[in-house]
């Protein structure tokens, strides 16, 4: 049997051995590949721009940067100071997948009031995750991470108790599977990274 020749107005020249809903298909995988490339370029260059991230400084630097705050020395009650008196905690995720059977990811936020929910003192909590590219239509911009901006007085609502170390904060990567009210608030406190600076200027009320 001879391969078909099929011309494709818009495609590349001509295709053998597959039909056009087939192309058509091939066309659409092709996009979504050179999107996730697109996202994948966009990471690596953040990461050569700030290497401390991808050492393990868990976004400290990175949220310093986008407030134009200072980092505090280590062990301190809280990781940033803007101006003289906004001070700031920041929590870094990577990508979890809780369940390897599962395509579920989840960001998890380890000890955001400090060992044993002691030793932080601060204003804000900014939550930094890698964002997963498989949901990019619910995400803000097209910087590589999350951020989520919670006032001190709201932490306690989103919270996780934790025996071992303290408590945790943890949220599914796919925001339309979210059913829990610390989920949807966690949510609505999605910010854009170009507005930290703007949001974190002066203490909340």
């Amino acid at each position: 049997m001879q391969p078909k020749s099929i011309w494709c107005p818009n495609r590349s020249h001509f295709s053998f051995g597959f039909d056009m809903p087939e192309i058509d298909e091939l066309l659409a995988e092709n996009a979504a590949l050179r999107e996730r490339i697109g996202h994948l370029e966009r990471e690596i260059e953040h990461l050569r721009l700030h290497p401390t991230i991808a050492s393990g400084f868990r976004g400290e630097t990175l949220v310093a940067q986008l407030t134009e705050g200072t980092l505090t020395p280590y062990a301190e009650q809280h990781d940033l100071l803007v101006g003289s008196q906004v001070k700031i905690e920041v929590k870094f995720s990577k990508l979890n997948t809780p369940n390897l059977t599962s395509n579920t990811r989840r960001w998890n936020w380890g000890k955001p009031l400090g060992l044993f929910d002691q030793g932080k003192e601060f204003d804000f909590l900014v939550l930094v995750g890698e964002k997963d590219w498989n949901f990019p239509e619910q995400y803000l911009d097209s910087e590589p991470y999350v951020y989520i901006l919670l006032h001190n007085n709201d932490v306690a609502k989103v919270v996780t108790s934790g025996k071992t170390f303290g408590a945790n904060i943890q949220l599914t990567t796919n925001f339309s599977t979210v059913k829990s009210a610390k989920s949807k608030f966690l949510i609505s406190r999605m910010v854009p990274a170009r507005e930290l600076k703007n949001l974190t200027r002066t203490p909340p009320s």
